[in-house]
């Protein structure tokens, strides 16, 4: 059988894409789909985002991947100091954006997002993959905060540093993360503890957010 010079280009063409595929992070076929939607590599930078300068994540380091949360963060009314006390949030992350919780949006969904109960080295920020093939989870703690250039009505953006690691997976390198595109998730009017809400009662603020997630650049 003859090659045309067309379909030699053809099989070429396939053959460098199919090793391009291959070699990328987070893209190779046995691997899980963390940081994938529906082909979309979520781990090339999103060049449209623009990162503050208080938030930026130091030299020395490189973009790997980026998910989305949705869930709440929670507030305890401290009726004595009439303070919003912060619990932490309470979230699922998604390889997909959900602006609510549908039950199809399970099928994007790849971890969990909580406090620990205490920190470690520092740290109680947490992410922890759900899907079979990746048991890591990350644990990090607080830089930086800047408020939300969308307004006071929403969650300020975050720089956190990794404290811990755990598992084996896509989170198990990971050194900062940054948390921008903040929708809602702040605390009720100050007025409101004592008043419609009674001492030690917890808030649920609904809320969304992207993250983006770095790692070592070597």
């Amino acid at each position: 059988m003859a090659f045309t010079k067309s379909s030699m280009l053809f099989l070429f063409t396939l053959f460098i894409s199919s090793s391009f595929i291959d070699a990328l992070p987070l893209f190779k076929r046995d691997q899980c789909p963390i940081g994938i939607y529906q082909g979309t590599l979520l781990y090339i930078y999103p060049s449209e985002l623009f990162i503050p300068q208080g938030i930026i994540v130091p030299v020395g380091n490189k973009y790997k991947f980026s998910l989305y949360g949705f869930g709440v963060q929670m507030y305890k009314c401290n009726s004595v100091s009439r303070t919003w006390d912060f619990v932490g949030p309470e979230a699922n992350i998604y390889n997909k954006k959900v602006l609510k919780d549908p039950e199809d949006a399970s099928d994007y969904l790849v971890g969990n997002h909580f406090f620990q109960k205490e920190p470690v080295n520092g740290g109680r920020v947490t992410w922890e993959s759900t899907i079979d093939c990746d048991d890591s989870s990350l644990i990090s703690n607080l830089l930086t905060q800047i408020p939300s250039p969308d307004g006071p009505k929403n969650l300020p953006w975050l720089l956190l540093i990794a404290t811990a690691h755990n598992g084996d997976g896509v989170f198990s390198d990971v050194t900062f993360t940054i948390r921008i595109n903040t929708k809602q998730g702040i605390a009720p009017p100050v007025d409101e503890c004592g008043n419609n809400y009674q001492d030690g009662d917890i808030y649920r603020s609904e809320y969304s957010t992207r993250y983006l997630f770095y790692n070592l650049d070597q």
